[in-house]
């Protein structure tokens, strides 16, 4: 956990009450509406509840709410029907989410893209591995201080929004996003970005110019099959990975040789 959502966290924690660990008190929570106003933590083990709806439920109550967590256990199996908090009748969409949140943790989000109203201003973290997203959000946001997204894993997303504004993101992580068509211009206005992983990325067909990112250190666009050219890159890139990439010529890459990884 980044170290202001983790300081965050444990100056939630030292207020009784405001934080929620224990997945029956959720639950009660849930049930009751009682105290809603007052949570602004829920760390919430999926695998520990039955199905039921939780954004529609409890999160146009929960204004306070700056740090979610809705995590697969580690023994997690997609065979099993527990701990899904969605089910086929609700609707595609989410309502609300706190404008409140710096941290947006939810393995397997159920939904077709984040709410129209969630301005994001807040957050440093968004964790959304094997969600059904298909476009994180529409339209203008500022996502000013987010420094990490990850939606690896997230088989639906057809494209990314645009990321001017998200000025502060050191790290993006979309492997195995496989019906991704391709990685918007804005990318390019990322200086601190460090590591951008595309492993997985089948419908990639080219990528916009990189050498702008004078911070970039880590690429991967192995196993992106349709990727036919790369574009220029920094000089300050340490790993390169192409393994099974769709690559039909590297010349002007010669000066990186020693970071290919196969």
């Amino acid at each position: 956990m980044h170290d202001l959502i983790q300081e965050m966290g444990q100056n939630i924690a030292r207020r009784k009450g405001r934080r929620l660990w224990n997945s029956k008190d959720i639950f009660h929570m849930l049930s009751t509406k009682m105290g809603m106003k007052k949570v602004e933590g829920i760390f919430l083990d999926m695998s520990e509840l039955g199905k039921i709806h939780l954004g529609h439920v409890a999160f146009p109550q929960m204004h306070n709410l700056r740090l979610l967590k809705c995590y697969r256990p580690q023994n997690w199996s997609e065979n099993k029907i527990i701990g899904s908090t969605s089910e086929s009748s609700e609707p595609s969409h989410l309502l609300h989410l706190s404008n409140k949140l710096s941290l947006l943790h939810w393995d397997e989000y159920p939904y077709k893209s984040l709410p129209s109203n969630f301005l994001m201003e807040n957050l440093v973290e968004i964790n959304m591995q094997g969600s059904k997203v298909e476009q994180l959000w529409n339209g203008r946001k500022c996502p000013q201080q987010l420094k990490r997204l990850n939606l690896s894993e997230s088989v639906h997303l057809r494209r990314l929004p645009n990321l001017s504004s998200a000025t502060e993101l050191e790290w993006i992580s979309l492997q195995g996003c496989e019906s991704l068509l391709e990685i918007p211009m804005s990318i390019q206005c990322l200086q601190k970005l460090v590591c951008l992983d595309l492993q997985g990325c089948k419908k990639l067909r080219s990528l916009p110019n990189l050498v702008r990112l004078k911070s970039l250190k880590e690429l991967s666009p192995s196993y992106c099959s349709n990727l036919k050219m790369l574009p220029e890159i920094p000089i300050g890139i340490e790993e390169l990975e192409l393994e099974d990439c769709g690559l039909e010529g590297l010349p002007h890459l010669f000066h990186f040789w020693k970071i290919f990884i196969f």
